[in-house]
């Protein structure tokens, strides 16, 4: 074979195993743990698609509203056996390498949100949790109609504290009613935990 029919036959060869091990995740849309790529972990930003990686296990309702970056979460009501832990209703799981960054450090989450357009709730609770012990407590905010940002502070324990993921938990309250998240902010304040000596 001819060097001009060869190197032209590998390089399309080698396209096409390129876009075939490309495809599966073409539109597909993102899930699991939230996670850092660009290593910029002073304010992690969840938002548009990335709000998919939220999960509801058997508890709550979840469906991701909007086209392209224009996109919400609608979080329906958990019901009655909300569980006390975050990550038994709606939530997100934070990836290692963000529990490694946010040890030692406040953290200040703030969630835009609203109630629903179509069964608005009146209120939503938020808890950040290190472990089953180690958490903010679920913290309630009154919800408007329009979008609006709640936040707060949170300590999070050292390294050698907790063998926990870390979990944010986001849910409306009541039997009845839903919210809507614009997105999801964390920011690492400063270390509130010296090293001892």
């Amino acid at each position: 074979m001819q060097d001009r029919v060869f190197f032209p036959l590998v390089c399309f060869v080698a396209a096409a195993m390129v876009a075939a091990a490309l495809a599966p995740a073409y539109g597909r849309l993102p899930s699991g743990s939230v996670s850092v790529g660009d290593r910029r972990y002073d304010r992690i930003v969840v938002d548009g698609v990335q709000l998919n990686r939220m999960i509801a296990p058997g508890k709550g309702r979840l469906a991701l509203l909007g086209q392209g970056d224009a996109r919400t979460m609608r979080v329906a009501p958990p019901g009655a056996d909300a569980g006390a832990s975050a990550n038994e209703g709606p939530h997100f799981r934070l990836g290692a390498d963000i529990e490694t960054q946010f040890a030692d450090h406040v953290i200040r989450v703030t969630v835009r949100a609203r109630g629903a357009v179509d069964a608005p709730a009146r209120e939503m609770q938020v808890k950040y949790q290190s472990a089953p012990d180690i958490h903010s407590s679920w913290r309630a905010f009154p919800l408007r109609r329009e979008f609006a940002d709640y936040s707060f502070d949170f300590r999070a324990p050292a390294l050698g504290d907790t063998r926990e993921v870390d979990y944010l938990g986001i849910r409306p309250v009541g039997f009845e009613g839903a919210l809507e998240i614009e997105r999801v902010v964390f920011e690492r304040l400063e270390r509130w935990n010296f090293p001892r000596r």
